[in-house]
C-alpha cells in the first residue's frame, strides 16, 4: 500500500521495522521470515538509497534465520521439502554473491560470510539422507527398520521406472505420481520420528577458517558458485583458500552461458576428434589458475558446467602441460567434507585389486523381464585385458615395495 501511494518515508520505515523484528514478530523455525527478510532487502536495493552496511546488516539477519531453519526445522522434513529450502537458499546465495561483487565491493568480511554460506548450503540433501540412515539403525526401532526398508524399496522402484524409455514413461505417469507421494510421505514419517536425534548444533568447526587450519601448504580448497545475477551477467564465482592467506579470494570467471554453450560443445568436440584443445584452458580456467601458484593438491567443489569437464586434462599451452601435471585436483561435494575426518589416511601396507570378472554362465537366461534383461549380464565376454592389468600393477607394487597386493 506504502508503495503504490509512493510514501517512500513509510514504506522506508516499514523495511527497516521488519528486518529489526524478524527475529520476535515471526516463528524461528518458519520459513516465512526467511521469505519476508529476502523481499525485503530485494526492496532495499532496488530503491538504492541504502547504505551496504545496512544491506550487509539484513544479509547477516537472514543468514542467522536460515542457519536456525537448517539447524531446528531441516530435520523434520522429506526430501522433496529439503530441496525446496536448498533452491530458495540458492537463490538467496546467488542475490548475496551478486551485492557482494557490486554493492559490497568485495569487501574481506563479505567474501568470508559468502564463502561460509556456500559451505554450508552445499550438500544438504546428502548429508541428510545419511544422518536419517544413522538415526534409524541407532533407534533399534524395528517398525523404523521396516519403514525405511520400505522407502528403500519404493525408491528403486521408481528409479526404475523413470529409466524406461520416454515411451514407456508416457504410460507410468499415474503409477511415478503415486510412488512420487507415498515416497514423500514416508520420508516425512520417518523424519518425524528420527528428526530429534538429527537435530543439528550450531557447526563451530565448520567455515572458511576451520578450513584454513585444516590445510597444509602447497594445498588450497574452491568451492564454486554459478552466479546467474552477477553485475557483468551470468558468471561463475571461485571462493578459493589457502593456509597463507589471510581470507578467502573471489575470482570471477565472467560470460558462464558461453561456458555453458559454445565452449562446451568445443571442449566435447575436441575430445572426440583426439585433438590437442589450448582453448578450453583459457575458458574455463585461466583466472582461477592465476591465483594457484605453488599449489600442489586442490579440493574443489565444482558447480555448474564445471561438473561437466574433466579438469585435470585441460591444456596450458602457456606452460605446456595438463593441470594434471600442475596439481592434484580431488572433487568433493562440498569443502567441508575436509573437516569431516581431519587425520589424513594412512596406507595399511596392502591393497585389494578388484577385475577380470566372472559374468557366469553364457547361456541366456528364459522369460526375463525387460528390467531384468537391462542388467542381464550373460552376453558380456570376457575381459582378459583386465586379469593383464591386475597382473601389471601387482607387479609395479612388488617391484617398488609400496605393499602387499591380493589379487
Amino acid at each position: 500500500v506504502y508503495r503504490r501511494k509512493d510514501d517512500r518515508r513509510a514504506f522506508d520505515d516499514l523495511l527497516q521495522t521488519l528486518v529489526l523484528n524478524a527475529f520476535t514478530v515471526f516463528p524461528k523455525t518458519s520459513k516465512y521470515p526467511i521469505s519476508v527478510l529476502q523481499f525485503c532487502i530485494r526492496e532495499m536495493r532496488a530503491i538504492g538509497n541504502y547504505s551496504p552496511s545496512a544491506l550487509s546488516g539484513a544479509y547477516r539477519s537472514l543468514f542467522v534465520l536460515l542457519d536456525v531453519y537448517r539447524q531446528q526445522t531441516l530435520p523434520y522434513v522429506n526430501e522433496s521439502e529439503r530441496v525446496s529450502f536448498i533452491e530458495e537458499s540458492r537463490s538467496i546465495l546467488d542475490e548475496f554473491a551478486a551485492f557482494v561483487l557490486d554493492g559490497g565491493k568485495q569487501e574481506t568480511a563479505l567474501v568470508q560470510l559468502l564463502f561460509d554460506e556456500l559451505q554450508r548450503n552445499k550438500g544438504l540433501v546428502l548429508k541428510s539422507i545419511s544422518e536419517t540412515r544413522r538415526a534409524v539403525d541407532a533407534s533399534l526401532d524395528p517398525v523404523l527398520g521396516m519403514r525405511f526398508a520400505e522407502l528403500s524399496s519404493k525408491k528403486s522402484e521408481l528409479a526404475n521406472l523413470m529409466n524406461q524409455s520416454p515411451e514407456s514413461q508416457a504410460t507410468t505417469i499415474a503409477q511415478t505420481t503415486r510412488l512420487q507421494a507415498e515416497i514423500d510421505a514416508l520420508e516425512k514419517e520417518i523424519a518425524m520420528k528420527t528428526g530429534e536425534g538429527r537435530m543439528v548444533k550450531a557447526d563451530t568447526a565448520s567455515g572458511w577458517k576451520a578450513l584454513q587450519r585444516r590445510l597444509k601448504p602447497g594445498q588450497a580448497a574452491m568451492e564454486m558458485l554459478r552466479c546467474k545475477g552477477c553485475p557483468l551477467g551470468p558468471s561463475y564465482l571461485a571462493l578459493i583458500v589457502k593456509p597463507e592467506w589471510t581470507a578467502p579470494r573471489l575470482v570471477s570467471v565472467p560470460d558462464a552461458l558461453f561456458k555453458e554453450g559454445r565452449g562446451l560443445n568445443f571442449y566435447r568436440n575436441a575430445i572426440r576428434a583426439r585433438i590437442t584443445d589450448t582453448i578450453s584452458y583459457r575458458t574455463y580456467w585461466k583466472e582461477i589458475g592465476s591465483q594457484l601458484a605453488v599449489v600442489k593438491r586442490l579440493w574443489i567443489s565444482p558447480d555448474g558446467v564445471y561438473h561437466l569437464i574433466s579438469l585435470p586434462v585441460l591444456f596450458d599451452k602457456a606452460s605446456n602441460r595438463f593441470l594434471d601435471d600442475a596439481y592434484e585436483i580431488i572433487a568433493v561435494n562440498s569443502t567441508a567434507d575436509l573437516l569431516i575426518n581431519a587425520r589424513e589416511p594412512e596406507f595399511s601396507g596392502s591393497a585389494v585389486l578388484l577385475g577380470f570378472p566372472d559374468f557366469g554362465s553364457p547361456q541366456p537366461s528364459s522369460a526375463t523381464s525387460t528390467a531384468d534383461r537391462r542388467a542381464d549380464l550373460n552376453d558380456v565376454p570376457p575381459l582378459p585385458g583386465t586379469e593383464q592389468e591386475l597382473l601389471t600393477v601387482s607387479a609395479a607394487m612388488s617391484r617398488s615395495k609400496i605393499g602387499r597386493a591380493h589379487v
